[in-house]
């Protein structure tokens, strides 16, 4: 099977979102198992933090991990 990709060169006209996603922190669980809370697609880091924390309360309050993807 082939696989194909493209080169293209240009600029983002726009809005250019990412994928955030939200983890619950390592020291949360007695095994250490860190679990997925939420995922969601943002412009900026501040604009994921505020969305958190208003829409996960509790979890903000005992810490999350927040990873972003392009």
């Amino acid at each position: 099977m082939e696989y194909w990709t493209d080169d293209v060169n240009g600029i983002v006209i726009g809005e250019q979102a990412h994928p955030y996603h939200f983890y619950t922190l390592p020291n949360q669980d007695p095994n250490g198992v860190v679990s997925f809370i939420t995922k969601r697609w943002f412009e900026y880091d501040s604009e994921a933090i505020e969305w958190f924390k208003e829409n996960y309360p509790k979890e903000y309050k005992l810490g999350a991990e927040m990873r972003v993807y392009d």
